[in-house]
């Protein structure tokens, strides 16, 4: 996926070096957004990695809400999938529900 692929998916980050972000939320989600750009950059692999795992928790009805919305692409949803481990793994004291605020 090419790096305008990958930022056409984003809602915050749109390359830029700093974050343009005060509130918290634009602030959070461009972050998660920037270090999934990184990724897939610096791998190529990545972004099929991260399909893989999001398809095999759709297949074992482990995701619910926007994760399992057909209307919404399968490459959002990777990326979205992508923002809530990301979340959970770097910011384990929030809400656990900070997701639904993307």
């Amino acid at each position: 996926m090419t790096q305008k692929e990958l930022l056409q998916l984003c809602k915050y980050y749109r390359g830029e070096k700093e974050n343009p972000y005060a509130d918290p939320n634009g602030s959070l989600w461009w972050g998660g957004e920037k270090e999934f750009v990184d990724a897939c950059k610096r791998d190529s692999t990545f972004f099929d990695f991260v399909r893989d795992m999001y398809l095999s928790a759709l297949n074992r009805k482990q995701v619910s809400h926007t994760l399992a919305d057909m209307t919404v692409s399968e490459n959002k949803r990777v990326l979205i999938f992508f923002l809530d481990l990301w979340h959970g793994r770097h910011f384990p004291y929030d809400s656990l529900d900070a997701i639904f605020d993307y």
